[in-house]
């Protein structure tokens, strides 16, 4: 399953994404089929790295869980 900010309808009802069984903040692209989630990257005071003009990403791979509310 693959949701994705802005394109997924379910996006709204994601309550967690998990990698590996810990769970990544700031996603926008989470894909349990090719096990890779796309974040933007923040630094430790949770402040999201502008390079350029826009907002750095980072692509993570491994064990993707995507929880939905209510257990949808």
């Amino acid at each position: 399953m693959r949701v994705e900010v802005g394109v997924s309808e379910n996006w709204r009802n994601v309550e967690a994404v998990k990698v590996d069984g810990e769970e990544v903040k700031f996603v926008t692209v989470a894909d349990t089929d090719l096990g890779l989630v796309v974040r933007f990257v923040a630094d430790a005071d949770g402040k999201f790295i502008v390079e350029g003009d826009e907002v750095k990403k980072e692509t993570l791979y491994g064990n993707v869980e995507i929880v939905f509310k209510g257990g949808a």
